[in-house]
């Protein structure tokens, strides 16, 4: 969480909150993934999507 607080200016209620978005976000891509509901993506497909989520987002919130 160190590395996003400073994106907020300190205010340690807005990271944790959008880092539990995130982390909700990240869990779901991979539940679904497991589940097969995505498709059958490999392993690497699944981390190239949480990668693709995490940099528009955090490309998102700096934009805010």
């Amino acid at each position: 969480m160190k590395i996003i607080v400073p994106m907020f200016k300190g205010d340690m209620n807005r990271a944790e909150y959008e880092v539990r978005v995130i982390w909700g976000a990240v869990h779901g891509i991979f539940i679904l993934g497991i589940s097969r509901r995505l498709g059958h993506d490999s392993e690497e497909l699944l981390k190239s999507k949480v990668n693709s989520l995490i940099d528009n987002y955090i490309r998102g919130l700096n934009k805010g």
